[in-house]
């Protein structure tokens, strides 16, 4: 299999939209953790990524910085 990541997003405030928090590695926080982390429900390709995030909502224009 290959590289496995989890691209972790953040609700505005406002709830007007998401913004990314980060992407992290799978294996290496399960490594670090000393577990086993299931990636069974996963995106597959871009197109399954656009479909959780019509589903989910809009995300914040590209570039916008999250709230503080």
């Amino acid at each position: 299999t290959g590289h496995q990541h989890a691209l972790v997003v953040e609700q505005m405030p406002d709830g007007d939209g998401y913004y990314t928090r980060g992407i992290f590695s799978l294996t290496q926080i399960g490594r670090q953790l000393g577990v086993e982390i299931d990636t069974s429900d996963r995106a597959r390709s871009f197109a399954d990524i656009e479909k959780m995030v019509a589903v989910s909502g809009t995300f914040s224009r590209a570039g916008a910085a999250p709230p503080r």
